[in-house]
């Protein structure tokens, strides 16, 4: 087992979620990506396509792409990226997510235009009457074509276009979220001769108690009808689709609408689902939904389905550091899963602005480098609980039945629900179990047993309808000595005969004589542990899984203190297996007798502890941990930045540049005259802003001629103050770039309508926002000033608002155009509403298109008058004060206006011009972070926003430990950084390096030799083999996460700061 835990196959790797929307697919630009993904243990890239927000019956429509999916450009692109993908051992697949459903324009509505018999049609009860009406826009899953149609139109073109590489080069498909536009009492011609086939009765004389209660035989007949519908949209469509995948050797996986919370989803979800040789689901975030993640893994546990599918974890942001993503995959590997998908690996990030709930969790990462050590150790957890036989001694009835029969249903699923929470939270694995499974499992031993599962207590939740069969098994479990909890309400009604049926009565009443009627899931959880010994036995350990494996014990233990002490139910021979080294070590206990291990977890909280039990020989004893000695590391390190963010294709800013993304200063301390703030790049304050207000008052605002910050008036007894409106003329707004045309974030949109009047609500799943009135009232009004060399025309440019009124120099003015005579003018603005629009004025009444990647239609176009309301500040200089990180030597960036010098703590640096770039080179290399100044004599209206980004080129240098993100200079920066320092390593038994708090992924070196990665907390390193090695060279590469770059772009997805660098505090450990 260890041979093949330490070096697991292929397919376990990491499939990846790869959208290839956002920019035109070129082969070099993909050839260049895979060889950025290779060796990283991904098994597999899944093509997905997103949506945009309009169109399409379910949501909006797929998102354009070049080549368009499905074109002849297309097939010829994947074919040769399959190739390609072959040579590094990767394979493809496809997703069908935007494209599987009627009514979105892909193979469904093919079908329905080649067949149009196979429309849904259900049954509706109107005016006292059941009726038949047909639902346009769906398909019938229960048509006994469909799978055939399917497989025809959409898998079987894979087959047609590449022969022989089916569970081959392409062996994964996934279905996300398919909906067949009708669910529900389904009908068809067929379905009276099929229900009469396998019921053995003539359903069109009973269909009122489909909607009625029509006495005892309400529950029987309507368990009939859904069993049936259930039976054909197997026997139709999800049967077809698994063997079709199964004969090829491809795995198969899902991730539908209600993820096994809507219980009958398809009709009976666990039941549809099973047709899936990768049963699955998604967390959205860095979530662990206990039920969905059960449903999926008890679904394979049951079926024998080889894998349970993970996709997470789209959403958690560009701050998710590897710490965070780490915890989420092993709290969820606990759950059951086995197949790991990221969610996030983009084909264009846009300059930081293209993003599908993000983050990408693939190359653009910072601490991508450390990521195959990750997804090395998820490939052998991957594979290890793919082995074996789950263990678990309870299982909680999924209760579709109770919905079907239409008896408080809702209770029944609110009840299943939280007993399996409770359940598993009170140290009881457990798993969800369908009445079909009850019905083909055996009573051996007081035990019932099903698919290698071996179950002591069943749960019955609150299901007031059963089916007879069930209650039946479940009877002579209780017979036999098995625990069967009915909690809450009893059955009383079944398939066999509705209500009022003595049989099931009788069955009812014995077995909770035997068992007991508890009325909470506390009461349940009591009566399990009191029969079973639980596993783990105890409610300290968060997240547990038991498999056994080639006669071993494999419990998989997550999320408890280090020295836990638990008992576990499993002897012999105890190991940790490392899933980080493929490494084994023994593990010794505090006692032992012949059916269970008590020991203390050997390991932190974060870490994943993977104790396998040998079942044979006897574990050793415990021996006294010796005293540990702690020296503490003070003072500064060598530091030296590692770029790593590659811009080539530019991914991160636009427009392209070959190289990587070093420091950069985007925040300045600026001051001009008695004005001082921090500014943020190519921001400026280009209008005082007073408002909101409950009313309006032309007269007094008109009063005040020109307007200065701060000037206030008094409206409605209360004092307002005008406030400087700021955004940037290239980027709009910084929290809001605009409606983006599509859902989950940015999509390479800015909006030329910068001005936002009122309370932002964001909309469309973060890709859109609207802002509505506020608390404080509706009116506002807005003053800058223009100035021009000679008399002008000008059009005012509005965009999607209206300004009620608009006053030029005082007077009235018109909207439409504008006569400007030589000077300075004062521009007012009065809104009465929220909303979003633009104030401009251009010289031109059509403004010219905007070729400038990622602008506002106004930046750097020289017809547009620039507006400010400081109009006398234009002969006053401009100071930009920023940290610089240590070793920076030279400095790059633009400006607007004349630099009159550059200086680093006092010292003036040589400065280079071209045209409106600057280079300024350091009389020497900063040893540590220090202040830079930029003085600039400012054009007219450019003010803060003169400064552009400044590029710090540095060397190696001298940092306290800390946060880099203090240095103004790397306050955006995400990338890597080395930190060096001599160390004398004493000589010891064993000596362990503890670097306390990191940001976020680190990897230690000893004289050049790596002492191995840490993703997540502790962060130690075992250094005993230099031990006594006298005074070494220590280096630390440490990675931080995308949080820092996205600061100052404005997604919704980056709201959780994250720290960077060396924390500490560092000890040397030794024993």
């Amino acid at each position: 087992m260890l041979e093949r835990f330490r070096d697991p196959p292929r397919e376990y790797g990491e499939v990846a979620f790869y959208w290839w929307v956002g920019e035109p697919l070129e082969k070099a630009r993909l050839l260049w990506q895979l060889d950025q993904l290779a060796d990283h243990h991904i098994c597999a890239l899944q093509i997905n396509y997103c949506h945009s927000d309009t169109g399409g019956k379910n949501y909006g429509l797929t998102m354009d792409s070049e080549p368009g999916l499905f074109t002849g450009a297309w097939w010829e692109l994947v074919g040769w990226f399959l190739e390609e993908c072959k040579k590094r051992g990767i394979s493809v697949a496809l997703s069908d997510y935007t494209i599987s459903s009627p009514g979105q324009g892909w193979y469904m509505d093919a079908i329905l235009q080649k067949h149009p018999e196979i429309v849904g049609k259900k049954l509706v009860y109107e005016n006292g009457e059941v009726k038949v009406k047909p639902v346009p826009g769906s398909v019938d899953p229960m048509h006994p074509h469909l799978g055939d149609y399917v497989i025809e139109e959409f898998y079987g073109k894979f087959e047609e276009h590449f022969p022989g590489e089916c569970g081959k080069g392409l062996d994964f498909f996934f279905s996300d979220e398919l909906v067949f536009n009708i669910r529900g009492n389904l009908w068809n011609d067929s379905f009276p001769r099929e229900f009469a086939r396998r019921k053995g009765y003539a359903i069109e004389p009973h269909l009122l108690a489909i909607f009625e209660d029509v006495g005892d035989e309400t529950q029987k007949i309507r368990l009939d009808y859904y069993d049936v519908i259930v039976q054909l949209c197997e026997e139709g469509y999800f049967k077809k689709i698994y063997e079709w995948n199964e004969s090829r050797g491809m795995t198969f996986g899902c991730d539908h609408g209600g993820r096994g919370r809507d219980v009958t989803e398809f009709g009976d979800y666990f039941r549809t689902q099973r047709w899936t040789q990768g049963p699955g689901n998604d967390q959205p975030n860095l979530a662990g939904d206990l039920i969905k993640s059960k449903v999926s893994s008890s679904i394979a546990h049951l079926y024998q389905r080889p894998r349970t599918w993970l996709e997470g974890f789209f959403g958690s942001g560009w701050g998710t550091s590897s710490a965070a993503l780490a915890d989420a995959v092993f709290r969820n590997f606990a759950f059951g899963h086995n197949l790991l998908t990221l969610h996030g690996l983009y084909y264009t990030t846009y300059g930081g602005f293209w993003e599908w709930a993000p983050p990408c969790n693939h190359f653009r990462m910072p601490y991508w480098k450390h990521m195959d050590r990750f997804l090395l150790c998820t490939k052998r957890l991957s594979y290890l609980l793919s082995s074996g036989v789950h263990v678990c001694d309870a299982a909680v009835l999924y209760p579709v039945a109770a919905v079907e029969g239409g008896l408080d249903g809702d209770i029944s699923v609110q009840t299943a629900f939280e007993t399996a929470e409770t359940l598993y939270h009170g140290g009881v694995d457990f798993d969800f179990m369908d009445f079909e499974s009850v019905e083909r499992a055996e009573v051996k031993e007081g035990r019932l047993c099903v698919a290698g599962e071996s179950y002591r207590a069943v749960i019955v939740p609150a299901m007031r309808t059963i089916r007879f069969k069930t209650m039946e098994k479940l009877a002579s479990f209780a017979e036999a000595g098995g625990l069967v909890l009915l909690e809450g309400a009893l059955p009383e009604a079944s398939d066999r005969a509705g209500r009022g049926d003595p049989l099931l009565q009788s069955l009812v009443e014995h077995t909770t004589a035997r068992c007991g009627n508890p009325q909470t899931s506390k009461e349940t959880l009591a009566a399990v542990r009191s029969a079973v010994p639980g596993d783990p036995g105890a409610d300290r350990i968060p997240f547990h899984l038991h498999r056994r494996i080639d006669g071993c014990d494999v419990f998989f233990l997550y999320g408890a203190e280090q020295g836990t002490v638990c008992r576990l139910h499993a002897t012999g021979e105890v190991c940790l297996f490392d899933p980080w080294t493929g490494e084994e070590s023994p593990v010794p206990c505090l006692e032992q007798d012949e059916e269970s291990t008590l020991l203390r977890l050997p390991l932190a909280e974060t870490q994943a502890q993977v104790l396998v039990f040998s079942g044979t020989g006897k574990a050793q004893r415990e021996q006294k941990e010796p005293a540990w000695r702690e020296e503490a590391v003070w003072g500064e390190w060598e530091f030296e930045l590692l770029p790593v963010l590659d811009n080539r294709y530019g991914d991160y800013e636009q427009p392209a540049y070959d190289g990587c993304i070093g420091a950069q200063a985007w925040f300045f301390r600026f001051s001009q005259g008695e004005r001082k703030k921090t500014v943020m790049r190519l921001e400026e304050a280009y209008f005082l802003k007073l408002g909101p207000l409950p009313c309006s008052d032309d007269e007094q605002i008109l009063a005040l001629g020109r307007i200065a910050p701060g000037v206030s008036v008094s409206i409605g007894g209360a004092a307002y103050a005008f406030q400087e409106y700021v955004f940037s003329q290239r980027y709009g707004l910084v929290h809001d770039a605009g409606p983006q045309g599509s859902y989950h974030g940015l999509k390479g949109k800015i909006s030329d309508d910068f001005l936002a009047l009122g309370k932002q609500v964001i909309t469309q799943t973060n890709s859109d926002s609207y802002y509505a009135p506020e608390d404080e009232g509706n009116f506002y009004y807005l003053c800058t000033t223009v100035t021009v060399e000679e008399e002008t025309a000008a059009f005012p440019k509005i965009g999607s608002m209206r300004p009620d009124a608009f006053w030029l120099d005082g007077r009235p003015a018109s909207l439409e155009k504008v006569l400007l005579t030589q000077g300075t003018h004062t521009l007012l603005l009065r809104y009465g509403h929220a909303g979003r629009g633009c104030f401009v004025l251009d010289r031109c009444r059509q403004t010219a298109p905007q070729t400038i990647p990622l602008a506002m239609s106004w930046y750097e176009n020289e017809t547009v008058l620039p507006l400010t309301p400081y109009p006398d500040n234009r002969r006053i200089p401009c100071r930009f004060a920023f940290d610089v990180p240590p070793g920076a030597f030279r400095l790059r960036f633009r400006a607007k206006g004349e630099v009159c010098r550059v200086t680093v703590v006092g010292k003036e640096a040589v400065l280079c011009r071209e045209g409106e770039q600057y280079t300024a080179v350091l009389p020497s290399a900063c040893d540590r972070a220090s202040e830079a100044v930029i003085e600039i004599l400012p054009v007219s209206g450019v003010y803060e926003s003169a400064l552009h980004t400044v590029y710090v080129d540095c060397a190696k240098g001298s940092m306290e430990l800390g946060d880099w993100a203090r240095i103004d200079a790397l306050a955006c920066y995400s990338g890597g950084a080395r930190y060096a320092k001599r160390l004398c390593l004493p000589v010891s038994r064993r000596l362990i390096l503890d670097l306390g708090e990191v940001g976020c992924s680190a990897e230690v070196f000893v004289g050049g030799e790596s002492a191995g990665v840490c993703m997540l907390p502790p962060y130690r390193f075992d250094l005993s083999r230099w031990a006594g090695c006298g005074e070494q060279e220590i280096t630390v590469e440490v990675y931080n996460t995308l949080y820092n770059h996205y600061r100052t772009i404005p997604t919704q997805y980056n709201k959780q700061p994250q720290p960077s660098g060396l924390l500490g505090p560092i000890r040397l450990l030794s024993c």
